[in-house]
């Protein structure tokens, strides 16, 4: 599988890759593209 960076976490700059279709992080409703670790940590601020 191919793995292609596809941008970096709107909070800690970390880049983001696309991993055989899977998109290592999220895009929130906001469309702003955060990585896993801080979309968690945003959940948890809600």
């Amino acid at each position: 599988m191919e793995k292609e960076m596809v941008g970096y976490c709107a909070i800690c700059q970390k880049p983001i890759y696309c991993n055989g279709g899977f998109l290592e992080g999220n895009i929130g409703d906001d469309k702003v593209l955060r990585c896993l670790a801080c979309t968690n940590e945003d959940e948890v601020c809600f």
